[in-house]
C-alpha cells in the first residue's frame, strides 16, 4: 500500500499543488500517528508478527514454498497441473529440513499469485495473468492524474498487484470481483469525460454511439460479474449442503450411531463428489467405523472396503497427484489404471507394492507411509530395500523407531546403524543413541551427533547457533561430561534468556556438580519468569532440601 500510494502521488505531484497536497497528508498522517502512540505499536496481535510465528512461514519459509511450485513447472509446463493441486506439489517437493517437512502441515499456495498461476495454469496462464496485469498497472498510470477517485482506485488496484507477489489475494472471490468493478470503473473515466467535454462539439449521433459503448462495457462487465456469482453461489452451495452432511456424521460418530455416521459421510459425498477433500474424509470416517466395530458382519464389512474403494478410485480420475488413494487402494486391494509414465520404474511384481511407492513419490515426507513401504519391501526383497524408506520415516518423525531398531537388531553394525539407517541430523541421532542398550553403540552415535553439530553444514537439520548448543548440552550430559555440558548451556541461553526448559536443565546441571548456589540463584530467576511453574516449584523444594541435610 505504501508503495502504491507513493508511486500514485508522485505521478499527481504538481509544484502548484505542492502546498496542498503536504496539507492533506498532514491532515491524515498527524491523527493517524497519534492513535498508533496512544493504542501502542505492539504487533503481538498483527499480520506480521503472526507470519512470523507461524510454523511453515519461519525464516525464509515462503522461498520454499516458492520453491516447490518452481519445481513442479518441469512437469506441466504448458498448462499447468489444474487449479488447486499446489497442494501435492507441496508434498512432492518437500525442502530437506526435518522442521520444515511436517506432514501435520499443508501448505495449499505457494503465497505468490504468479507462481501458484504458473504451477497451476502453466506458461499460457502465467502469461494471461501477466497481460491482465501489465494492462491495469498502464491503466493505474494512465489515469490516476485526472481525479481524486481516480487515484483512489489507482491505489488499491496497484496495492492488489503487489500484494499479489508475497501472497494470493486475487483468490479470494470478494477480492477479486472488487478489484474487477474497480478496474471497469477506472477504465471509463477517460471515456466520461472525453464524452462530456466534447459533447457540444460533435453531433446527436457520435454522442449517442459514445454513450451505447459505455452502457454495452458496462453490460459486459455485469454479464462477467453475474457469470462469476452464480458460479460462486453454485459452488458454495454443493459446499454448503455436503458440509452440513459430513458435521451430521461427526455428531452421529460422537453418540455411537455409527450406521447414521455412515450414511451421513456418503451423502456429503453425493452432494458434492467434485470435491477430493471430502471423499478423502468419507475414507477416513469408514475406516474409523471399520475399527471401533469388532462384531461387525462380513457383508457390512465388505459394503464399506468397497466404499473406501470407490472413493479412492473417484479421487484418482479427479487429481492423479494425490498420494493418499495409492494407499488406501493397496490396504484395502483393489488394483486399478495408476497411469505411470514411462520414467518411473518400480522393481516389484506385486501391484501393492508399486502402489505404495508410488504414493511415496508423490509424499516422501508422510513417515507413517515410509514405515509401511519399508516393512513391505524387507518381506519382499530383504534388508537392504527397505533401509532407505525407514530412514525418510526416522528424519521426519521418531514415532516408529523402536518398531525399526527391532527388525534390524543383531543385522547392523554401529557404523552401519548411523550410515544406512539414520538420517544425517544430530536430533534424530541423540534420540537413537539413547534408545541403544550396548554402551559402544551409544558412544558411537553421540560421537556422530557432536560431529554433526560441531559441522552444521553437513546436517540435513538447519538449526541457530544457540539450538546446536542446547543439543550438544544434551549429549555431553548424557555422556557424563557436566562441566562442558553446562558451558555449552550457558553459550544457548545467551540466544535464548527467558527460554524455561534450558534454564531448568541448567539447574538440574548445577545440583549435579554440586553447585547449590548457583543453583538457587537460578531458581529464583526461574520463579520471576514463571512463578506458578509447578516444576520449579518441585525445585525451589528439592533445594531447599539438601541445603537442610548438608548444613545437618
Amino acid at each position: 500500500m505504501v508503495l502504491a500510494m507513493s508511486s500514485v502521488l508522485l505521478l499527481r505531484l504538481r509544484a502548484s499543488n505542492a502546498g496542498r497536497g503536504a496539507m492533506m497528508m498532514g491532515l491524515v498522517a498527524v491523527p493517524a500517528t497519534l492513535i498508533l502512540v496512544w493504542v501502542g505499536f505492539d504487533f503481538q496481535e498483527s499480520r506480521l508478527q503472526m507470519l512470523k510465528e507461524a510454523d511453515r512461514y519461519a525464516s525464509d519459509g515462503r522461498w520454499k514454498l516458492w520453491a516447490a511450485a518452481l519445481k513442479s513447472v518441469p512437469d506441466f509446463p504448458w498448462f499447468g497441473s489444474g487449479g488447486e493441486t499446489y497442494r501435492y506439489w507441496d508434498d512432492i517437493y518437500q525442502s530437506g529440513d526435518p522442521a520444515w517437512n511436517n506432514w501435520k502441515l499443508q501448505s495449499l499456495r505457494a503465497d505468490n499469485e504468479f507462481l501458484d498461476v504458473l504451477c497451476e495454469y502453466g506458461v499460457f496462464g502465467l502469461a494471461s495473468l501477466i497481460a491482465l496485469v501489465g494492462g491495469t498497472v498502464w491503466t493505474c498510470f494512465a489515469k490516476c492524474r485526472r481525479s481524486g477517485l481516480a487515484a483512489g482506485a489507482a491505489i488499491g488496484l496497484l496495492a492488489i498487484v503487489g500484494h499479489s507477489i508475497a501472497d494470493f489475494g486475487l483468490r479470494i472471490p470478494a477480492t477479486g470481483v472488487l478489484a474487477t468493478l474497480i478496474l471497469a470503473l477506472l477504465s471509463s473515466v477517460h471515456t466520461s469525460s472525453r464524452v462530456a467535454s466534447a459533447g457540444r462539439s460533435r453531433s446527436g449521433n457520435d454522442v449517442a454511439s459514445a454513450k451505447f459503448g459505455r452502457w454495452g462495457a458496462s453490460a459486459v462487465v455485469g454479464a462477467t460479474v453475474a457469470f462469476v456469482a452464480f458460479v460462486a453461489i453454485r459452488v458454495r452451495s454443493d459446499s454448503f449442503y455436503a458440509n452440513r452432511h459430513r458435521d451430521q456424521a461427526y455428531v452421529a460418530l460422537a453418540l455411537e450411531r455409527n450406521e447414521n455416521a455412515y450414511q451421513e459421510i456418503k451423502q456429503a459425498v453425493l452432494a458434492n463428489p467434485m470435491d477430493i477433500q471430502m471423499r478423502s474424509e468419507s475414507v477416513r470416517v469408514v475406516e474409523y467405523l471399520m475399527a471401533i466395530e469388532s462384531n461387525e458382519s462380513s457383508e457390512n464389512r465388505e459394503r464399506r472396503r468397497t466404499s473406501i474403494v470407490q472413493d479412492s478410485s473417484a479421487m484418482l480420475h479427479l487429481c492423479p497427484l494425490a498420494w493418499q488413494p495409492y494407499a488406501w487402494l493397496a490396504k484395502y486391494g483393489q488394483e486399478a489404471e495408476i497411469g505411470f509414465t514411462s520414467d518411473q520404474t518400480f522393481d516389484s511384481d506385486d501391484w501393492k507394492t508399486r502402489y505404495l511407492l508410488r504414493a511415496r513419490d508423490l509424499h516422501p515426507s508422510e513417515p507413517e507411509l515410509a514405515y509401511i513401504t519399508g516393512n513391505r519391501l524387507h518381506s519382499e526383497k530383504g534388508l537392504a530395500a527397505a533401509l532407505p524408506h525407514w530412514r525418510d520415516s526416522l528424519a521426519v518423525s521418531t514415532h516408529r523407531m523402536d518398531e525399526i531398531f527391532s527388525r534390524v537388531e543383531g543385522n547392523l553394525t554401529s557404523s552401519e546403524l548411523e550410515q544406512s539407517l539414520l538420517p544425517r541430523d544430530p536430533v534424530v541421532i541423540f534420540e537413537a543413541a539413547r534408545r541403544q542398550r550396548a554402551p559402544e553403540k551409544k558412544e558411537v552415535l553421540y560421537a556422530a551427533a557432536l560431529e554433526l553439530l560441531e559441522f552444521p553444514e553437513r546436517s540435513s537439520r538447519q538449526l541457530t547457533f544457540g539450538e546446536r548448543e542446547s543439543w550438544r548440552a544434551k549429549v555431553l550430559a548424557a555422556q557424563g561430561k557436566l562441566e562442558k555440558a553446562l558451558r555449552a548451556l550457558e553459550r544457548a541461553l545467551n540466544e535464548f534468556p527467558e527460554n524455561i526448559e534450558m534454564r531448568l536443565r541448567r539447574v538440574h546441571l548445577l545440583m549435579e556438580l554440586g553447585e547449590l548456589d548457583r543453583a538457587t540463584s537460578e531458581v529464583r530467576v526461574l520463579l520471576t519468569l514463571a512463578p506458578d511453574h509447578s516444576q520449579v516449584k518441585r525445585l525451589q523444594g528439592d533445594l531447599a532440601e539438601r541445603k537442610a541435610r548438608e548444613l545437618e
